[in-house]
Parts: structure tokens; sequence; C-alpha cells
């Protein structure tokens, strides 16, 4: 696998949010004069949870086989030629972690798509999903309910007009709204 595939997978992963950084320890611990606690205090980096440090990722793709390989010679037998980093990376000290809260909030969100789905028809269950991504960023991960959308809101995004014709969706969204007992 290519470095710069795993490389662009993270960073789709951190962009929408299904990884985030690790809280850092505060200022105050880290200092040499310090008494250490038992459990350090963490500080929640609230503004940059989801931005990546600046990396050069440069040379860094699939090892390829040198003609040292072929001879048979063993690894561990083989002088390394080339020098060690000695500066510190970039991005030393940064930790990321899964996001659990995302991914149950995408889970619950594709299990009410699909009993839309199967509950009604599919344009229905588009219309819930478009719902569901226009109040992502509003709805906390626990709420148990998404914020307020007008009929016209969700009828002017562009995923919503591509789904259904101009003509049915009215009386799909009146469906979602006002459904049969």
């Amino acid at each position: 696998m290519e470095h710069s595939e795993v490389a662009n997978t993270f960073t789709k992963l951190v962009e929408t949010h299904f990884l985030q950084r690790c809280p850092l320890v505060s200022e105050a611990e880290k200092s040499e004069g310090a008494r250490p606690q038992p459990a350090p205090t963490l500080q929640e980096p609230t503004n940059d949870m989801y931005t990546l440090p600046e990396v050069n990722l440069t040379g860094r793709g699939k090892r390829r086989r040198s003609v040292d390989d072929t001879e048979g010679e063993s690894k561990s037998k083989r002088v390394r030629l080339e020098p060690q980093d000695t500066e510190p990376a970039l991005d030393d000290g940064v930790y990321w972690q899964v996001n659990l809260d995302r991914f149950h909030h995408h889970f619950r969100d594709q299990a009410i798509i699909a009993a839309v789905a199967s509950k009604l028809d599919q344009t229905s269950s588009e219309i819930v999903r478009t719902m569901l991504r226009m109040s992502e960023v509003t709805t906390t991960p626990g709420a148990a309910h998404t914020q307020p959308l007008s009929s016209n809101e969700v009828r002017d995004t562009p995923h919503a007009a591509t789904v259904i014709q101009r003509g049915e969706r009215h009386t799909h969204t009146h469906s979602l709204c006002h459904p049969t007992r």
C-alpha cells in the first residue's frame, strides 16, 4: 500500500471528524518544577482537534528492493548506510484517537435511513439522509432530535434536487411530515 494512499485516507478521516487529536497535557504540568500529579490534567484542543500538522511526506513511498536484498545477506548483519534522522518530526507529541461519538452518530443515521427506506421508499430515505446531513453540524451527538428544518430548506438543497423530480418533492416531503396512520 502506498504511503500517499494511507496519508489521503487519514486526512479524509480527520476532515470528516472520525479521527480527532488527543487532549494535551496542560502546560503547567509539563514544567520541570511542578510536582507530578497522579493523573495529568488534560486540556481539550477545541479549535484544532481536526487540523492536521504540516508534515513533509516526500520520499515515503513503497520500499523498493535494492541490489543488496538479492544477495542473500541477512538483514541483521547489514550495515545501515542511511543516516538516522536526528531532528524531531513536526508532528512530535501530536496523538490521534477515534471519535466514537462521531461513529455512533453515523451508525444511528444509517439505521434511520434504512428504516425509512424499508417503511416508505428510497426517495423518502434520500430526503431523510439530506435532512440528517443538513443538521449534522448543528445537532449534538446525543440529541434526541435534529434541529428544525423547513421543507423549503430541504427541497432547495442540491442533493434533494437531483434525487427528486420537481413535481414529486412536495408529495414526498408531505408524506414524511404527515404519515398515514
